[in-house]
């Protein structure tokens, strides 16, 4: 893998100045309504999702052979790893009450503008993704630790 440029270090310098802006500015926002909040949050998040969409190109273009095959090796197999793990995992019975808890907690949220099933059918969603991200990470450190 070749060196860093500054141009390497001040983006991940712009998603933490973006993640501080976002937190501060929650403040300033925290009256306003729903839709308000909703979009304040959405914007600072698809700034750093950009951010870091640049980012990771610029450290794919320095990787080499080897570690460029783990990186595709860890992006098929783990998200075939997230979902089964997932999907596997609301078959037990300990996440089944775990869910019920978790759509309890959702029922008792004040607004409206989503109901408890939708939140709780986002939640997997985002959980899905999580299991995807580890499984990649597992499965490209396991190729690579495979072809020493």
């Amino acid at each position: 893998m070749r060196e860093k440029t500054f141009a390497d270090t001040a983006l991940v310098m712009a998603i933490i100045a973006l993640a501080v802006g976002w937190f501060v500015t929650l403040f300033w926002v925290g009256g306003g309504t729903t839709w308000v909040r909703a979009v304040h949050t959405l914007s600072f998040f698809i700034a750093i999702y950009g951010v870091s969409t640049v980012m990771h190109v610029r450290a794919d273009k320095r990787l080499d052979e080897m570690e460029l095959a783990a990186a595709r090796f860890g992006a098929r197999w783990g998200l075939v790893g997230g979902v089964a793990f997932v999907s596997a995992l609301t078959l037990l019975p300990p996440v089944h009450s775990l869910l019920a808890e978790i759509g309890g907690v959702f029922d008792r949220v004040e607004d409206h503008a989503m109901t408890g099933e939708s939140r709780l059918f986002l939640f997997g969603i985002i959980c899905t993704f999580v299991a995807q991200e580890i499984f990649r990470s597992i499965f490209a450190a396991a190729w690579k630790w495979s072809k020493r």
